[in-house]
């Protein structure tokens, strides 16, 4: 498995949300928008509209504000919506205080969008705090991380690059896409990754159907 840092705080937390149910061939394809630009999330909801997938897209309260129409969009192709919150400032853990207003901030103005408040929420770089756990707890808010990114595997060659990524992926695995890497050409990989994910019979679903699978323990529909 990468060393990423949800790896490290699933050790330390256990309780955390990084995957899904192993046993299930069920894939959970996550984005995280964080910029003030849309072209990646645009191409991002145009590709799997084409391949007829859901999501879940994690957004900051920046991206909001820059890509109200973008939100909309991805909310109205029936992908779901979570927050993407900074539980540090300079290198220090927020309070649960700062990071509750920060959390409450950005829940009010995706649901001013989309009529529908989140009730997921991703750190950034997944880093987990005991006054970010607490202050999710209080609100009703559940935190996911993930188990598989591709930040934390080098690029040499694009068919290898691949096959190596796609060799973490396993039943349950949460995967992390995000608009800010500045060394991957993410829009080159991700259609011959889906295709060949697809090829390998794993069902895309988003976290919601996550979520109603542990709650009723009936598999969503194909």
């Amino acid at each position: 498995m990468p060393l990423n840092t949800p790896f490290y705080s699933k050790n330390l937390f256990p309780d955390i949300v990084c995957s899904g149910n192993p046993e299930n061939p069920f894939i959970y394809l996550t984005i995280n928008g964080s910029g003030e630009k849309a072209e990646t999330l645009e191409s991002f909801n145009e590709l799997f509209d084409i391949l007829n997938i859901k999501a879940t897209f994690f957004i900051s309260e920046n991206f909001v504000d820059h890509s109200k129409q973008t939100v909309e969009k991805i909310h109205l192709a029936g992908h779901v919506l979570g927050s993407l919150v900074d539980s540090q400032s300079e290198g220090s853990s927020l309070s649960r205080e700062q990071i509750e207003k920060r959390v409450l901030e950005i829940e009010k103005k995706i649901l001013a969008i989309t009529k529908v408040a989140p009730v997921y929420l991703r750190s950034v770089e997944g880093k987990v705090s005991i006054p970010l756990l607490e202050a999710l707890k209080y609100n009703g808010i559940e935190l996911i991380l993930w188990d598989v990114s591709p930040s934390d595997i080098a690029i040499k060659h694009l068919d290898n690059f691949i096959s190596h990524l796609a060799s973490h992926i396993k039943n349950g695995s949460i995967i992390m896409l995000s608009d800010s890497y500045q060394h991957l050409k993410i829009t080159t990989f991700l259609q011959p990754l889906l295709m060949h994910l697809i090829e390998k019979k794993f069902q895309f679903k988003t976290i919601d159907d996550l979520f109603l699978n542990a709650r009723t323990g009936i598999n969503p529909s194909p």
